[in-house]
């Protein structure tokens, strides 16, 4: 037992410098908008060249990391509960909406 104890580590520089020159960079994945997270009440916004989810009830942009199902969904119900039941028509109006409203500020401020 006293052998393995004592035992010196050796270490190989060469070993060491290939496998560092070798590291695999993570590929990062990006998630596309999908027409269902209109469901959700979300629709797409660009912001400097990236996807963003918004809510068409309150116009909040999330992460773009939050556009997966589960953080949409999970942002509906904590936030907009009362919306719940309601059908698609319903959001595709408030989106319709939305539009509006963002081309109307756009002629005021000019």
């Amino acid at each position: 037992m006293d052998k393995f104890l004592s035992r010196k580590r050796t270490f190989d520089d060469n070993k060491a410098s290939t496998s560092a020159q070798t590291s695999i960079v993570p590929k990062i994945k990006s998630r596309k908008y999908s027409q269902e997270y209109l469901n959700f009440g979300f629709t797409i916004t660009e912001v400097n060249g990236e996807e963003k989810p918004l809510c068409v009830i309150c116009s909040k942009i999330l992460a773009a990391d939050s556009m997966k199902p589960n953080k949409l969904k999970r942002h509906f119900e904590t936030l907009h509960g009362e919306y719940i039941n309601k059908p698609r028509e319903f959001f595709e109006s408030k989106l319709k909406s939305y539009g509006k409203q963002k081309t109307f500020l756009k002629k005021l401020c000019q």
